[in-house]
């Protein structure tokens, strides 16, 4: 991205969590969110994670 006279770079990891007929409180689902961005940060980052499994 321009910025002034140089360029600015960066990166996006994200994780997406998909709420489960198992998941009773939404804390699960915030969980399995986190887990899967920490999944992309651990995958080299600048991807999507998805958990394959519930929180």
């Amino acid at each position: 991205v321009p910025a002034g006279d140089g360029e600015w770079r960066g990166s996006v990891s994200v994780g997406v969590g998909a709420k489960t007929s198992e998941m009773a409180k939404a804390g699960e689902l915030i969980k399995a969110a986190d887990d899967a961005v920490y999944m992309a940060k651990r995958d080299g980052r600048n991807c999507v994670r998805v958990p394959l499994t519930a929180a």
